[in-house]
This record gives C-alpha cells, sequence and structure tokens, in this order.
C-alpha cells in the first residue's frame, strides 16, 4: 500500500516501479514491473523474480515519491510492501556575515 508521509493516511492512485534503484543517478534501474495503486492506495504486482527489488512510488501528482530498498521477494511466497512518500517544505533563509548585516543578491545552492 502508499500511503502519505504521516504513515497513516492512504495514497490513491500513485504509480509504482519495481527494479533496481540505482542512487547515483536517483533513478531506476532494470524495471520488471510498473502498476498504479488504487483509489486505496492499494496494489498488486505478480510474477516478480525471487530476489532483492527496489519499489518506487511516484505521488498522483507526479510531485513526490517514496522509496523501499532491497525488499526480499521468495518463491511462492506473497510479499507485503508499504511505501510511505517523501514530505516536502518550503524552506525560506537569510544570508547574512558574521556581524548580522545582510548579504544582498546572494547566491544560495541546496542539497541535502
Amino acid at each position: 500500500r502508499v500511503f502519505e508521509a504521516d504513515n497513516a493516511t492512504p495514497h490513491g492512485n500513485a504509480r509504482l516501479f519495481i527494479g533496481d534503484y540505482d542512487p547515483q543517478f536517483n533513478q531506476m534501474k532494470s524495471v520488471v514491473r510498473i502498476v498504479d495503486a488504487d483509489a486505496d492506495g492499494n496494489w498488486e504486482a505478480t510474477e516478480i523474480p525471487a530476489r532483492p527489488i527496489d519499489v518506487v512510488a511516484v505521488s498522483a501528482d507526479g510531485r513526490r515519491k517514496g522509496l523501499r530498498r532491497e525488499i526480499n521477494v521468495l518463491p511462492d511466497v506473497t510479499t507485503y510492501v508499504n511505501v510511505f512518500l517523501e514530505d516536502v517544505t518550503r524552506v525560506f533563509v537569510q544570508v547574512q556575515f558574521d556581524d548580522g548585516e545582510r548579504v544582498p543578491n546572494a547566491a544560495v545552492a541546496g542539497g541535502d
């Protein structure tokens, strides 16, 4: 099932990619299935290879994602996977010198 960032509210109509996630490039590789969740966030994928897989869920509006890594899929066993979407926020900053004076037109780069 796909959930919102609060880990309780289901997120309907997400798209899920099942395969191998490459953190270096922040993308899925070797995708074995693409499925859509229903209106309640439930999803099912069949005939998944028995091996560790990664699952990425993309929100219905395409703006957020959730990731579960290294889910161990065993042969002839049902595996349950919940994916939780990331939360988003806006950050406002003021760049200033050590003495507290504002820095006009400062260039700021984001990151983790």
